[in-house]
């Protein structure tokens, strides 16, 4: 997955896989309907999210390469990124299904009280994956606006791709200004 969020999307579907597993291994071992119909559910939420990493990609790359640019400007992602949190109706629909399925994760230990065996650790992988790919997120856009508002380009580590040569400029940058106070330029 070389290209913005890759390591995201990756992470997306190991966890995905491990709900699954998780998952799957309660439903099994379930001794009553209500932990079946829970790890059924946590099943499809790891799903779903797997589905819409892959997405949320693909709309950014997507949006980048329609204007003629190439996705690793800090300033397009996040351009780009800020344009999808306004205007793309998936994205908001699965806001809502985000939250909602991360507040059922907690219900989901009361339905799987009768007994889910593995059904528990796929409920607490998913709570855990509602509070890092919150952080994440979070992280990756305001760091895109960040480096994207000094002139910078995306490491090639966040990129997920092999480390890029910068070329060499000729030209003097202006100097990078927060909030209205220009900073001076280092070497």
């Amino acid at each position: 997955m070389n290209g913005p969020l890759g390591p995201y999307v990756i992470g997306t579907w190991i966890v995905a896989l491990l709900v699954a597993i998780c998952g799957g291994l309660g439903f099994m071992s379930a001794d009553c309907d209500e932990a079946v119909i829970a790890c059924g559910i946590l099943i499809g939420i790891g799903v779903v999210h797997a589905c819409f990493a892959y997405y949320l990609q693909r709309q950014i790359v997507s949006g980048i390469m329609k204007r003629g640019q190439q996705p690793t400007n800090s300033k397009e992602l996040a351009r780009e990124a800020g344009n999808i949190l306004l205007y793309d109706v998936g994205f908001c629909l699965y806001i809502f299904f985000f939250f909602g399925a991360w507040g059922w994760c907690f219900y989901s230990f009361a339905m799987m009280s009768c007994g889910a065996g593995a059904g528990f650790a796929a409920a607490g992988i998913l709570i855990f994956f509602g509070f890092m790919s919150t952080f994440y997120m979070f992280g990756w856009y305001c760091c895109n606006c960040f480096a994207g508002s000094v002139g910078g380009k995306i490491p090639s580590f966040v990129q997920g791709g092999p480390p890029q040569q910068q070329p060499q400029q000729q030209q003097q940058q202006p100097r990078p200004v927060i909030m209205g106070v220009a900073l001076p330029r280092f070497g």
